[in-house]
């Protein structure tokens, strides 16, 4: 596109003629194709910069909602899992001492003994559900930390990106001006021989 311009604009230069106009007019086409140019790079930056800030809002707010989710289905599953094993565990144990009270009062002392036993295992199967709980949120805890990793490494090579095209516009700049000023000494070369 640059070169159609440039090639549009000597074009121009040429059929104006040589001398005071025909500089005036390279210089008149070096300020547009610069400004064309710095409007192009400006725009392109901050397209980048508004998609980088929408990914990482979104991806903040998928981890907010995984981790809400994540949090509220092992509570529900736990306090249905502790709530059943609860009723069913109580009601074994109302039908086992009502049959016992019914029946035998010597044997009261037994039932006793297997409803602490019951408790005990309730106990257990409790204390297991915590521990495979805290694993679950030692994993999550974990795959946090390796987002938040992820998320260091993709700004670091975001800032390198932007620094490298900030690095290659200034190359292109500087060749440009290059360009121009040989342009230029053929220019004033010519101007003086005619």
């Amino acid at each position: 596109m640059i070169g159609f311009v440039v090639a549009r604009e000597r074009g121009v230069a040429k059929r104006q003629g040589t001398g005071a106009g025909f500089t005036r007019d390279l210089r008149r086409v070096e300020s547009r194709l610069v400004r064309r140019f710095d409007a192009a790079l400006g725009s392109g930056e901050a397209r980048l910069t508004e998609r980088i800030a929408a990914a990482q809002a979104a991806t903040e707010a998928r981890l907010t909602e995984r981790i809400a989710a994540a949090q509220a289905a092992t509570e529900t599953r736990l306090t249905e899992r502790i709530d059943a094993a609860q009723a069913a565990t109580e009601a074994r144990l109302a039908d086992r001492i009502d049959a016992t009270e019914a029946r035998f009062d010597r044997k009261l002392d037994e039932a006793k003994s297997e409803l602490r036993s019951e408790i005990r295992s309730v106990d257990r199967k409790l204390d297991e559900a915590r521990s495979q709980s805290q694993v679950q949120f030692e994993a999550l805890r974990d795959d946090i930390q390796m987002l938040a990793s992820h998320m260091v490494r993709m700004e670091s090579k975001l800032d390198r990106h932007m620094a490298q095209s900030a690095l290659e516009h200034a190359q292109i700049r500087a060749e440009m001006l290059a360009g121009d000023a040989a342009l230029d000494r053929r220019i004033r070369a010519l101007e003086e021989r005619a």
